[in-house]
């Protein structure tokens, strides 16, 4: 994996198709891994889809024999990434921004069980979620059948064969990997269960896989500040919250990151 976070950096679209022996320590013969799909941050002219969607995000897509399907990111390599690194503002997991108080929040979108992440790492990571779910609905091949594209995606899923995900990055790109599984796990509709596992009726085991990160910095912050509220005796003011955003996670916080 760490193979592959390096290689989040250097590879392009025109890598896509391209297998890589992995040297692995302890073992004979080295790991093929297939490059399935790959978006640029600055895509060429003439690409299309989501490798020429907007934002700074460069990841990649691999197939490894032995391990499964492996979704890297790149970690910050220009002034665009050190601009989502400086975005330390709360933004709440799992809620799409605007939706607090529909998500269980109040009027100022606090809520005392929701999880608050770094806000650049989520809405980058966001930006490309169901891109990534339905990229790899595509690609698990085993999971649907053993059939590809939009034909793959639309059959059956197929619960006891579905293939390992694991999601990956250094530096920025682990910011990017572990807040995108966390906002998909909080939103509570099957969109982690799509990625990591079958998520039907039929049951099954979960195909495995996880997130394994290198040099990643903490993703998970406290609470919004919250406005103070004056009294009607004039008594002063009280706060409802946090009295302000950790720029730290909370010992409870970094318990649930590491679960």
């Amino acid at each position: 994996m760490a193979a592959l976070c390096k290689a989040a950096y250097a590879s392009t679209v025109e890598d896509v198709g391209r297998v890589t022996a992995i040297p692995l320590p302890g073992e004979a013969c080295p790991a093929a891994a297939t490059l399935l799909h790959f978006r640029e941050a600055h895509a060429p002219p003439g690409v299309t889809g989501d490798a020429a969607a907007g934002g700074p995000q460069q990841y990649g897509l691999w197939r490894v024999k032995g391990l499964g399907l492996v979704l890297a990111f790149r970690g910050t390599a220009t002034r665009h990434d050190a601009l989502v690194d400086a975005a330390l503002a709360p933004a709440r997991l799992g809620v799409k921004h605007g939706n607090e108080e529909e998500a269980g929040g109040d009027e100022n979108g606090a809520s005392p069980d929701a999880l608050y992440a770094h806000h650049g790492f989520l809405m980058g990571a966001r930006r490309h979620a169901d891109d990534i779910v339905r990229l790899i609905a595509r690609f698990n091949g085993k999971a649907w059948g053993g059939g590809s594209g939009s034909d793959a995606a639309s059959a059956p899923p197929a619960p006891a064969t579905r293939g390992p995900v694991w999601l990956t990055g250094h530096s920025l790109g682990g910011g990017y990997a572990t807040t995108l599984a966390l906002d998909l796990l909080a939103r509570r509709d099957g969109s982690a269960a799509r990625l990591f596992g079958p998520g039907n009726s039929a049951g099954g085991p979960l195909g495995g896989g996880g997130v394994v990160t290198f040099g990643a910095p903490m993703v998970l912050v406290g609470p919004p500040l919250v406005p103070t509220s004056t009294s009607k005796s004039g008594a002063g003011s009280r706060r409802r919250g946090a009295s302000r955003p950790a720029l730290a996670p909370r010992p409870g916080a970094v318990r649930s990151m590491h679960a």
